[in-house]
């Protein structure tokens, strides 16, 4: 049953109403959805991990809407000492001719492998095909294990028109096959890191998960972290065209998909979760984020509040597509990218808050075309008003103010997530804000 659901969110617009980014679930039921795809056609292609009975497969959300799984019977296999579902975790189509199916480490003939499937054996209405259907086999598992590596987990790829680098989340690794002659090796490694905190084993796993081409050369890859899964230590890597590793972005939490702005200004990246022992799930509820992660280090909260969901897209109308993992369910985010600068503005008309998450002061900086009365206010999730202040008459120009997070606190019991206004006569500027008290 679909259901549309209306998130307020904050825009970098200047206009007397708000642009709402529209939430619409456009396919439930999954069974464990991760990575979400789009091809040429506009077609969506979602891995499911399945329920650990051999049940995973791949669905796929047609141009008209209608969902139909079109991969059946791919590994899927429960591990109960770690309470994981371990299935197939991206359909990612390569070159619009081939669509790549990313097995994961449930044990089968098919284990840690990428299945091949040429576009055309897909036809809306047709029967789903199985494993043996797949046209081409990369046995990355086995490349893995010969040096004596105990895991592999390949998780998205790309591809340079002859030679495939593949992220492997459980290997900590970029693989490259050879287009010429298929021969596997390694291209760049990420090293595990020291546990800072007494929960867990002494060091955690760098887990790679999606990669892309740098338009200024090589690759950059996205961090999830292994357990104990810590707030901020995950990282965005930049690899360059021999293989060295250097960091990108850092701070953040299980990153496990990432996209190029549609404004050519850096990644817009998506959170997983947040994980806690304390919480039940350990995967916190509602604790996905999509991050605009700039080129000059600054970053922005475009959505929270929302997940698990492990897997994003983006369509050529920017809006985008995210997988929950939990609930089964693919939903659609319209009018997000509306939050984007024009790259040929001069910055008039938009307002800049950094740094977002903030912990103690948060800088809001916005432009008055002419002399107005200004306040500023921030309202939760739901709409309510839990903070305003009058600024008075500010001139025209370019402003600059300081507002103290700890006000907010005495107003709103600790809020997490809301959204920052600033009024100027009937023109309102505004954006989401997240706070850590």
């Amino acid at each position: 049953m679909k259901k549309i659901l209306l998130l307020m969110i904050g825009l970098f617009v200047y206009s007397s109403t708000f642009t709402q980014p529209t939430i619409t679930i456009i396919a439930s039921d999954l069974r464990g959805p991760v990575g979400i795809e789009i091809d040429g056609t506009g077609a969506l292609w979602i891995a499911e991990g399945g329920s650990g009975q051999q049940d995973g497969s791949v669905s796929v959300i047609w141009p008209d809407g209608t969902v139909e799984r079109v991969i059946d019977s791919l590994p899927s296999a429960f591990d109960p000492m770690s309470g994981e579902t371990f299935g197939p975790v991206r359909a990612q189509p390569v070159d619009d001719q081939y669509l790549a199916v990313f097995t994961g480490e449930a044990p089968s003939e098919y284990v840690s492998s990428v299945l091949i499937y040429p576009f055309s054996a897909f036809t809306q209405g047709n029967p789903p095909l199985h494993p043996s259907d797949a046209a081409h086999v990369i046995n990355v598992g086995e490349f893995v294990h010969r040096y004596g590596l105990p895991q592999s987990d390949p998780y998205t790829l790309v591809h340079d028109g002859c030679d495939m680098y593949i992220a492997d989340a459980a290997a900590n690794a970029i693989i490259r096959r050879d287009g010429l002659t298929g021969v596997l090796d390694f291209f760049a490694t990420f090293p595990d890191e020291p546990n800072p905190i007494p929960v867990g084993p002494p060091f955690y796993q760098a887990v790679p998960t999606r990669i892309l081409h740098n338009p200024d050369g090589g690759f950059v890859v996205s961090q999830l972290t292994g357990f104990p899964f810590i707030d901020g230590v995950s990282q965005i890597f930049n690899v360059d065209d021999e293989g060295n590793v250097s960091v990108r972005h850092s701070d953040l939490t299980l990153v496990t998909d990432m996209l190029w702005s549609p404004d050519g200004d850096g990644l817009v990246a998506l959170q997983f979760a947040r994980f806690s022992l304390d919480s039940v799930p350990p995967f916190i509820l509602n604790s996905s984020m999509i991050l605009h992660l700039h080129d000059d280090g600054t970053r922005d909260t475009l959505l929270s509040d929302f997940g698990p969901s492990p897997g994003m897209t983006r369509d050529e109308n920017e809006n985008y597509y995210v997988t929950n993992l939990f609930f089964g369910t693919v939903m659609k985010i319209e009018n997000l990218a509306t939050g984007f600068a024009d790259p040929n503005d001069t910055g008039k008309g938009r307002m800049v808050v950094f740094p977002n998450p903030a912990n103690d002061i948060l800088n809001v900086e916005f432009y008055l075309e002419t002399s107005e009365e200004v306040t500023i206010s921030l309202t939760d999730m739901s709409g309510r008003l839990v903070y305003e202040k009058r600024l008075g008459s500010l001139i025209a120009g370019q402003q600059q103010y300081q507002l103290d997070v700890k006000e907010w606190s005495a107003h709103s019991s600790g809020l997490a997530h809301g959204i920052l206004s600033i009024k100027a006569g009937d023109a309102i500027q505004s954006q989401t804000v997240v706070t850590r008290f």
